[in-house]
């Protein structure tokens, strides 16, 4: 059973038994009275509208509880999501400077003369030898990829 205000100056409330036969209600001093189109006239105990109204309170109660546990959800993932966009932001400035800082590495390597670069080679570092041959004949080729001017 539904029950909706329609009027609360007046003290007439709506009932909808699943969508359908909407029905007005008037208060008396001891039952309500339900007047049909179409229906003999039938009458409500107050203990039954007691029910409703108490049922509704804890359907009201649920909701508003709902709602609260609703918008704290909300307010974690809004934090969360700020946590994660705020990593994501450092993340990428340091990438922004590790590709900064191997496009200088790579510029400064290219510049350098190939007397200079033997210092670095470790010959006891076989990689090294194997890559020494292709820094003299291509100095902007370097570990495996080209750097950008």
């Amino acid at each position: 059973m539904v029950v909706t205000w329609m009027s609360p100056l007046e003290g007439k409330i709506q009932i909808s038994r699943g969508g359908k036969d909407l029905k007005r209600v008037r208060s008396s001093n001891a039952k309500l009275r339900m007047s049909t189109s179409g229906s003999p006239m039938q009458s409500i105990y107050e203990e039954d509208l007691e029910e409703v109204t108490l049922s509704l309170k804890g359907q009201v109660k649920f909701l508003i509880g709902a709602f609260s546990r609703l918008n704290e959800s909300q307010e974690e993932t809004n934090s969360t999501m700020a946590t994660m966009e705020g990593k994501m932001s450092s993340m990428e400035s340091a990438m922004t400077n590790l590709t900064s800082a191997v496009h200088a590495m790579m510029k400064a390597v290219r510049k350098m003369p190939v007397q200079e670069m033997d210092q670095f080679s470790d010959s006891s570092n076989p990689t090294s030898q194997v890559h020494r041959p292709i820094l003299e004949h291509n100095r902007s080729v370097s570990m495996g990829f080209r750097a950008r001017s």
